[in-house]
């Protein structure tokens, strides 16, 4: 992955790196993290609903950065599986700019 070797060159030390990417290639990308001097030091996966599997998954890495990676508790978007259902109140505070995007959706 191409992306850990630029970050590598373009970052400072303990510089931060953050990526969004699809979980099931979490276990390489921890891998080249490790292998180009990132230290992966958040992970945070965000699911559709509870009952969902995660689609997306946040990381943040220290260029580097000691050992250490908090993984924090999933960000839910909505309130459950059904069409139409609530945006949490979780997704609106990490982005507000979801209720404008649902709203244009429901017309």
């Amino acid at each position: 992955m191409d992306f850990a070797a630029a970050s590598r060159r373009a970052l400072k030390t303990r510089g931060r790196f953050f990526l969004v990417h699809l979980p099931e290639r979490l276990p390489e990308i921890l891998a080249v993290c490790s292998g180009h001097g990132l230290a992966p030091k958040r992970l945070r996966l965000v699911h559709g609903h509870a009952q969902a599997r995660a689609k997306v998954l946040l990381l943040e890495a220290v260029k580097a950065g000691g050992p250490g990676l908090a993984v924090e508790p999933p960000l839910l978007l909505y309130s459950g599986p059904e069409r139409g259902a609530a945006l949490t109140p979780e997704a609106l505070a990490f982005c507000p700019f979801l209720q404008c995007n649902r709203a244009s959706t429901k017309e």
